[in-house]
């Protein structure tokens, strides 16, 4: 039941979110509704599978499981939210991933640099415990401040490229084996990748930029097939 009230509370605030931008960029709400797409049945399953924590006298790890459990479920309603009353609209907004914490994952960071990319619910496919990402409409500005799509796939390659030179030392190998490992790893973790993809993203500026990702996510954009 605090699940439940939980995420119906976010699904109310992100379709306050969702009309609030939409004034902003064009001057009229749609009449978002609050709807948080939560699965009772999910929910039960995962804590009758902490349940084993208290079987096994770890009170405190059943309590820190379930609370990630509600943060996790949390961040997908206010996601699900969005994307849903997106197709709703009849002016169809893009997506974009924005970080909005200290730290961001390596996987939040390839899917956040991709910028208003997202036609579909692929922009709210990816959450996990401490994700810092949200998924953000726009109809038009496809901006939000201190949002750098092209800073972001730059730290993202540079982690990569951390990545492969510390596992390189470690291993005797080559960086160019290690980064290879690293990309292979992206790819394995979608059930959706089929082959690699060039993505190319549309800046504000109307230019067009071609950035090889290693996967595609089941995104509708508007892709090349890699080499």
């Amino acid at each position: 039941a605090f699940c439940g009230g939980s995420t119906d509370l976010v699904a109310q605030l992100a379709a306050e979110f969702y009309d609030g931008l939409r004034v902003l960029e064009l001057g009229e709400p749609m009449g978002a509704y609050a709807l948080s797409g939560r699965v009772p049945e999910a929910t039960d399953g995962a804590v009758r599978a902490f349940a084993q924590k208290l079987v096994d006298g770890n009170a405190d790890s059943f309590v820190e499981l379930c609370l990630e459990r509600l943060d996790y479920e949390c961040k997908v309603a206010a996601a699900r939210c969005v994307i849903d009353n997106g197709k709703r609209d009849r002016r169809k907004p893009r997506y974009a991933r924005v970080p909005t914490g200290a730290e961001t994952c390596d996987f939040c960071l390839m899917l956040a640099s991709r910028g208003f990319a997202y036609l579909d619910e692929a922009a709210a496919s990816h959450a996990h415990s401490g994700c810092d990402c949200r998924t953000v409409p726009s109809w038009k500005s496809f901006s939000v401040a201190g949002y750098d799509p092209s800073a972001l796939y730059d730290r993202w390659q540079e982690s990569i490229d951390a990545k492969a030179k510390e596992r390189a030392e470690r291993n005797g190998t080559s960086e160019s084996e290690e980064r290879k490992k690293i990309i292979d790893a992206y790819e394995r973790s979608s059930a959706n990748a089929k082959k690699r993809k060039k993505i190319v993203i549309q800046s504000i500026s109307g230019e067009a930029e071609t950035k090889e990702y290693p996967v595609n996510y089941g995104a509708k954009l508007r892709v090349e097939d890699g080499d």
